[in-house]
C-alpha cells in the first residue's frame, strides 16, 4: 500500500506556557495522530490499527516542543500477535519551522491454531508538524 499524506486528527483544546526572548508568552499547542490500519491480502479483513499520537506546541513561527503522548493497536485480529509499540522512534526539527516525530511497532502474523510465527511486520507513522500550528502525517511498514 502506498504512502499517503491525510490530515491527521486534532484535539485543539490543550495549552501550555512557553519562555521566549525572555519573556513568558502562551505558545499554541494541540494533539495530533496519524493511524496505519492493515488488511488482509484481499482486503475484506482488518488486521490491525496502529495509531501514533503527538503533542506538540509553537510560537513565533517555530515549533517549540513535539512529543509522542501514545502509541497503540487497535482492531488486532486474531492472527496477529503485538510484539511492541516502540520498536524504534525518533524526533527532529524541535526549535524550527518544521518538526519530525517517528514511531514504529513490531507485530508477527502467526497461524492461530498452529502458532507459528509466518511473518513480521513493522507498521510505522511519521507526524509532521509545524510552527504554524498544522500538521500532516506518512504511514508505511
Amino acid at each position: 500500500m502506498a504512502d499517503r499524506t491525510p490530515a491527521p486528527d486534532v484535539e485543539d483544546d490543550i495549552t501550555e506556557l512557553a519562555l521566549t526572548q525572555g519573556e513568558l508568552s502562551r505558545a499554541s499547542c494541540k494533539e495530533v495522530w496519524g493511524t496505519r490500519t492493515k488488511r488482509s491480502i484481499t482486503g475484506a479483513v482488518v488486521l490491525y490499527k496502529y495509531t501514533h499520537k503527538v503533542q506538540f506546541c509553537w510560537l513565533g513561527g517555530a515549533v517549540t516542543s513535539a512529543a509522542t503522548t501514545s502509541a497503540y493497536f487497535t482492531n488486532v485480529d486474531f492472527s496477529v500477535d503485538i510484539v511492541t509499540t516502540n520498536h524504534n522512534s525518533w524526533k527532529s526539527g524541535v526549535g524550527t519551522p518544521t518538526a519530525y516525530v517517528f514511531r514504529q511497532g513490531r507485530v508477527n502474523h502467526i497461524i492461530p491454531v498452529v502458532g507459528g510465527i509466518i511473518g513480521h511486520t513493522y507498521p510505522w507513522v511519521k507526524l509532521k508538524v509545524t510552527g504554524a500550528g498544522s500538521a500532516t502525517y506518512t504511514q508505511g511498514e
